[in-house]
């Protein structure tokens, strides 16, 4: 496999494509590797009021058994 390339197990977490910091703005560093991956991904987008789930849902199709002191969105 070339050096570019990204394999799978490189991400052990989810990562941010959108970070919500000062409005809405695409995350560089996930993007470029996506951009690396080879193989079929899924990309999950969970949008929602404050406190309605959306970390224990990404938690749950990331099969976590604990969430993070930071939100995965």
């Amino acid at each position: 496999m070339g050096e570019d390339m990204v394999e799978l197990y490189d991400w052990p977490e989810p990562r941010c494509l959108i970070e919500s910091q000062n409005g809405l703005s695409v995350n560089e560093s996930t993007c470029d590797a996506l951009g690396k991956v080879t193989v079929p991904v899924v990309v999950v987008g969970v949008v929602g009021l404050y406190r309605t789930g959306k970390s224990y849902l990404l938690n749950q199709l990331a099969q976590k058994q604990k969430g993070k002191d930071r939100s995965l969105i």
